[in-house]
């Protein structure tokens, strides 16, 4: 059974935070978002917003397969199955 996506991701940031020396204080200020904010997303109490996420891969340059490894195949899976084949016109 897949771990809740918030959680997976809010322990990720909390590990990258920790093996480059930050406090929170610190990550929250680079990030543009409050101690507390921070705090929420790394216990996945809170949903990370998208530009969030983009300023931590910079931050840290790591990949969004390092945020999201065990959600990775049901993500491609999810994609894959929402696109549908359109046959092309003939003109």
């Amino acid at each position: 059974m897949m771990k809740d996506i918030n959680f997976i991701v809010g322990q990720n940031i909390r590990d990258l935070r920790h093996r480059n020396g930050l406090t929170t204080k610190m990550l929250a200020k680079m990030l543009g978002v409050s101690q507390q904010q921070l705090s929420r997303y790394e216990r996945g109490v809170n949903k990370i917003d998208v530009s969030v996420v983009f300023k931590i891969i910079n931050i840290f340059h790591v990949s969004y397969e390092f945020l999201f490894p065990e959600t990775q195949n049901d993500y491609t899976e999810s994609v894959k199955s929402s696109f549908v084949y359109i046959e092309p016109l003939a003109i």
